[in-house]
């Protein structure tokens, strides 16, 4: 089974469009859609509850500000499937069979993960970039290739093997941990895969926790984080990270 996890902080003016785009995902046989909200605090839930005739949806129960990764620990915890696809509440699937291709891929027993090429859309058009550039084919990588940087940009774009999300050191979630260290983590116990396709839609907007931020504020909160991030890293990925924090410092 696949287990769709819908991880939501106050998106009513993006959650039908991403609940849309997993109901038109199709091939995919049976299919459960976890819902974890942040105690969103606008109409993000009662958008949600409109869904529950049209998707096999599970909403878990609210609790106070969680934070970020505190939210996607208690969301991974509670999917049963044995693959996890993540969509953001305010990204979209943009291909129709973006989760049986990535299911297919995950036959290989040797994959960790499998993800997809996204369109990142800043500020509702003014801008749009395809990521990762220039990987354009199909092609395999290891944690120790993408310590050089959040390569997928958003979550919205990966499908976890649930056993390699159950290896990750639950003291992780206390950290602010992005995407990229859970794609580090995971990619430690097998592979991933990166589908040449562009099936993911990235909302970057004023309202985003990361978008908000300067580069420079970026930078700087990635250098202040890696030394965390390494002590949950094996030496080698560990070694690649503090490269990219030293490249970083030198060049602020």
């Amino acid at each position: 089974m696949i287990s769709v996890l819908v991880v939501t902080y106050n998106h009513e003016q993006w959650i039908d469009r991403a609940l849309a785009s997993v109901h038109r995902q199709s091939g995919i046989g049976k299919v459960e859609i976890v819902v974890a909200d942040d105690a969103s605090n606008d109409d993000t839930l009662h958008m949600v509850e409109r869904w529950k005739n049209r998707l096999n949806l599970r909403i878990l129960p609210t609790e106070p500000n969680m934070g970020i990764t505190r939210n996607y620990q208690r969301g991974f915890a509670a999917t049963q499937g044995d693959l996890v696809a993540v969509l953001e509440g305010d990204d979209e699937w943009s291909h129709p069979r973006k989760l049986k291709r990535q299911a297919r891929a995950m036959r290989d027993k040797s994959l960790s993960m499998c993800a997809t090429r996204t369109l990142m859309i800043t500020n509702g058009g003014e801008q749009e970039e395809v990521l990762p550039y220039p990987l354009s084919s199909r092609r395999r990588f290891s944690a120790e290739e993408l310590a050089g940087g959040n390569a997928f940009s958003t979550f919205s774009a990966c499908m976890y093997r649930k056993t390699a999300l159950e290896h990750i050191n639950p003291e992780v979630y206390s950290l602010t941990a992005y995407d990229w260290l859970i794609n580090l983590l995971v990619t430690e116990t097998g592979e991933g895969l990166l589908l040449p396709e562009v099936m993911t839609t990235y909302h970057r907007h004023s309202a985003g926790v990361w978008s908000q931020k300067t580069q420079t504020e970026r930078d700087r909160q990635v250098i202040n984080l890696i030394p965390q991030y390494q002590r949950f890293l094996r030496p080698s990925v560990a070694e690649e990270v503090g490269r990219l924090r030293s490249y970083l410092i030198d060049n602020l």
